[in-house]
């Protein structure tokens, strides 16, 4: 599961992209929703960091909005199909996740502390926390996100994920197995496959 630990309204990052990628949707991991709920997320972006404009909404581009029946993903990470957004390779976009359905009693998870998650394509610097209402909520400093970017490079699937790892798999190369270590679980590994085309999958901690 993701490490969860707290939660409000929302998140936001930043991500620096080292690559040119096309971000095709998020996964978030929600709290407080039964089985027959609909959550609904916003998703905003800006160019730049999020540090400045927490509360300025002018800053900020709207890009779209996702309902999602919990059913049988009660207690799991939702994806939220909302995409469409380039990523040019040197640039950093902050995004802003706000759970819409917050008066519901639903929660966004999140974790305390400030953290970054890399692989070769992007790195998300987490973050801090929002409440409700949109923007005007209060801004919770040092909140990590939980939750996964779905994107493509070069036409092949691949996934990074905040509070999570990434398994390598390969599509026709050799394995080249070593091990890497599974954060924040202190001691624990996880074996990660060489491959020369990638695509990826996320492993929760």
């Amino acid at each position: 599961t993701l490490a969860g630990g707290n939660g409000f309204a929302g998140n936001m990052f930043n991500v620096f992209a080292k690559n040119d990628v096309r971000i095709h949707g998020f996964s978030v991991s929600v709290t407080g929703a039964s089985s027959f709920d609909t959550i609904a997320v916003d998703v905003y972006k800006r160019n730049g960091t999020y540090v400045g404009s927490e509360s300025n909404m002018w800053a900020w581009t709207y890009v779209g909005t996702d309902y999602r029946s919990i059913g049988p993903l009660l207690g799991t990470s939702v994806q939220i199909e909302v995409g469409g957004i380039d990523l040019l390779a040197g640039t950093t976009t902050a995004f802003y996740l706000h759970l819409a359905s917050y008066d519901l009693g639903h929660s966004l998870s999140y974790t305390n502390g400030s953290n970054t998650y890399e692989n070769a394509d992007l790195l998300l610097t987490a973050g801090v926390g929002k409440g409700d209402a949109i923007f005007t909520g209060s801004t919770i400093s040092s909140r990590t996100w939980n939750g996964t970017i779905y994107y493509t490079v070069d036409r092949i699937r691949l996934a990074v994920s905040n509070m999570v790892t990434i398994s390598l798999y390969p599509l026709t190369a050799a394995t080249r197995a070593r091990p890497m270590p599974v954060l924040p679980l202190v001691g624990s590994t996880m074996v990660l496959p060489g491959l020369s085309c990638p695509a990826a999958s996320a492993a929760s901690t």
